[in-house]
C-alpha cells in the first residue's frame, strides 16, 4: 500500500473513530436565547421599553425587546451559560437580579425565564 492510500485509510479510521467521540448525541442548529426577561410594576403588570442589561464578569449584553403590543419581553445571550446580573431601567427606575444560573448540555443551553418587578 502506498504511503498516500495509508494516509487516507488513518484518516477515515479517525473519522470513525473521533467523530462525535462516541456520543450518539444529535444537536439542532438552532440558537437559543440563554435569557428570556419580563419587566413588571409592582402591580404585576408588563411594564414596556425598559432597557435590560446582563452582566457575568467582564461579559456585559443589552438585551433586545419585543415591542409587541400585548408582550414586553427582552431575550438575548445566545447560547452562552454563566451566572448573571439582570438589571431592568425605565427613568429612574432600576431593579436587579443577581446570581440567575443558565447551564447547558451536548448542544444547547438550559434557557431562564426571569421576571423583575421595577418599584415604584
Amino acid at each position: 500500500m502506498s504511503k498516500l492510500g495509508l494516509l487516507a485509510l488513518l484518516m477515515v479510521a479517525a473519522m470513525f473513530l473521533l467523530g462525535g467521540c462516541g456520543s450518539d448525541v444529535k444537536c439542532t442548529s438552532e440558537l437559543r436565547a440563554s435569557l428570556g426577561v419580563t419587566v413588571v410594576g409592582t402591580d404585576g403588570k408588563p411594564v414596556c421599553r425598559t432597557t435590560v442589561t446582563v452582566r457575568d464578569g467582564d461579559y456585559f449584553k443589552v438585551l433586545g425587546e419585543n415591542r409587541s403590543t400585548r408582550r414586553c419581553n427582552h431575550s438575548g445571550v445566545y447560547e452562552r451559560k454563566g451566572t448573571y446580573s439582570i438589571t431592568a431601567t425605565k427613568g429612574t427606575r432600576q431593579a436587579t437580579v443577581d446570581n440567575i444560573k443558565v447551564s447547558a448540555d451536548a448542544c444547547h443551553v438550559h434557557p431562564r425565564q426571569v421576571t423583575i418587578t421595577l418599584g415604584d
